[in-house]
């Protein structure tokens, strides 16, 4: 059985993270999956959901001027 991997992107705001996911790929539409809270048990909820599809990278932008995301996730 294939293992399949996600590449799940994430613009992490002060309030909300937005959520965003290729379909299929690389060369592949992205799909955005939506805005959730940026709280730690929304985060792991949003995981939970996705990891029951296969394995999960989570990616964000960071600059010295981004918001974390809740550090009892990293």
């Amino acid at each position: 059985m294939k293992t399949f991997r996600s590449f799940i992107g994430m613009d992490v705001h002060t309030a909300t993270i937005s959520v965003s996911i290729p379909e299929d790929g690389r060369s592949r539409p992205i799909r955005f999956l939506g805005v959730i809270p940026n709280m730690a048990d929304e985060v792991e909820k949003l995981a939970k959901r996705l990891a029951k599809h296969g394995e999960l990278d989570f990616c964000h932008g960071a600059s010295g001027c981004g918001y974390g995301i809740p550090s009892s996730l990293r």
